[in-house]
């Protein structure tokens, strides 16, 4: 699996998981639950491109079924001597990566400026203990946020005994249920998965998330009208900082909202066994992104055809029907191999990140003897891809017409699946 594959599966997780969260769960009042149900999600957005399920396929069909043709793994080995493969330039594979490490590094640059700007606050502030809390104070900090066990205070604040109460409860929550390092977490996940449009959402509602346990905390022993007016007088004195837990991080409204919400009862407590059948249809949906396990029935034969168990007439490469039909099978893979290894392009970008692996496409031998159908079934890098594609679509034009299978007499559509293994020279 390459990085982009993997990132767009991560993507494609994250966004099915999200709109379940958006649109079933986001109004709920269960914040500790709705703070679970985030940090799962994400680690399993993570986690199951990894995982494959292979869903058994049986179709039925009227009329004649098409063969299933398995070939023999090609090996393409990169030589001194292959000139064309230095004749590649710059490929958009490269392009690409080097766009997406650019972003990684921009984004930690913030990350660590972040940390670095907490850091000298803690520092250069006074350290002082506020109601039995490690704080600092600091002419840096022009509102109230905690991050790990501290909470870094203006050094000149005016609030009240009641309103500084309300600030200290409301940043110890953070720092009590750990928050900081759900912060840290995503901000780390967000480095290497920044081209994701979700994560960001996924950031924004557990900042969200965090912001509604503080201030469950806070209303236990304050009236809601009093701290209500002292969140709106904190609105615009924030600097946001992307690791910290500012006292008013999302939108004032919502919090308000949040807080006058009646408790959510049983029936919403139900919706959260949704997650069950959204984690079924993800897996679902990346079951479809290899189905290499096809590949895994061949035998060791040169050529293998399962059709129903059975074996069937394969199609033959043009030439081999002038051979004994006992020798087809062999000329068959003889020949493939001979093409492949004298038109397929090693792709400079493989030689220059030192890849190795195997590429398996899928293409349909019509009843006409043409080439047809190409796809990718499972990929290996993005030029590795497009070089078996490039081979595949211009067989028809380099080689001529197959002899297509045949079936009761007739000639019938052949799904042939051809592993393709790009190898170094030296790892040979």
């Amino acid at each position: 699996m390459n990085l982009l594959t993997y990132l767009f599966q991560v993507t494609l997780c994250t966004a099915v998981f999200y709109a379940f969260y958006y649109f079933a769960l986001k109004r709920e009042t269960l914040f500790e639950v709705n703070r679970f149900y985030l940090l799962l999600t994400m680690i399993l957005s993570l986690v199951l491109p990894f995982t494959q399920l292979n869903f058994a396929q049986e179709v039925v069909q009227s009329g004649l079924m098409p063969s299933v043709v398995f070939l023999e793994t090609t090996f393409v080995t990169l030589s001194d001597n292959l000139s064309t493969a230095s004749m590649i330039p710059l490929d958009l594979g490269d392009i690409l990566l080097l766009l997406y490490i650019i972003g990684v590094l921009f984004m930690a640059i913030r990350l660590l400026t972040a940390y670095r700007h907490i850091h000298r606050i803690k520092v250069y502030g006074t350290a002082v203990i506020i109601r039995d809390k490690q704080c600092v104070l600091s002419d840096q900090v022009k509102s109230p946020f905690s991050f790990f066990n501290t909470i870094y205070l203006p050094r000149h604040h005016q609030y009240s005994k009641e309103a500084l109460a309300e600030v200290i409860a409301h940043e110890n929550a953070h720092i009590r249920e750990r928050h900081s390092g759900d912060v840290l977490l995503l901000e780390l996940i967000t480095m290497v998965c920044w081209i994701n449009p979700f994560i960001y959402l996924y950031k924004h509602s557990l900042s969200d998330v965090h912001e509604y346990i503080a201030d469950k905390a806070v209303l236990k022993f304050s009236h809601w009208e009093n701290y209500a007016q002292l969140l709106v007088q904190q609105q615009y004195k924030q600097l946001p900082n992307a690791l910290s837990h500012q006292l008013i991080y999302s939108q004032l409204k919502n919090r308000l909202r949040m807080m006058t919400r009646q408790p959510s009862g049983i029936t919403a407590r139900l919706k959260y066994l949704g997650i069950l059948p959204v984690l079924m249809i993800t897996l679902i949906l990346l079951s479809f992104k290899s189905r290499e396990a096809l590949t895994s029935t061949h035998t060791n034969s040169a050529i293998g055809i399962k059709i129903d168990g059975e074996e069937r007439a394969l199609p033959v490469f043009p030439g081999c029907n002038e051979v004994a039909a006992s020798e087809q099978m062999l000329c068959t893979s003889t020949k493939l191999n001979e093409y492949i290894s004298t038109n397929l392009v090693f792709p400079k970008s493989l030689e220059k990140e030192g890849i190795e692996g195997k590429v398996i496409a899928k293409f349909i031998v019509g009843n006409d003897g043409k080439v047809k159908d190409v796809t990718i079934v499972k990929s290996l890098q993005a030029d590795a891809d497009l070089a078996v594609l490039a081979l595949l679509l211009t067989m028809n034009e380099n080689i001529g017409q197959w002899i297509p299978a045949t079936k009761e007499g007739k000639a019938v559509d052949a799904e042939m699946h051809l592993p393709v293994v790009f190898a170094l020279a030296d790892k040979k």
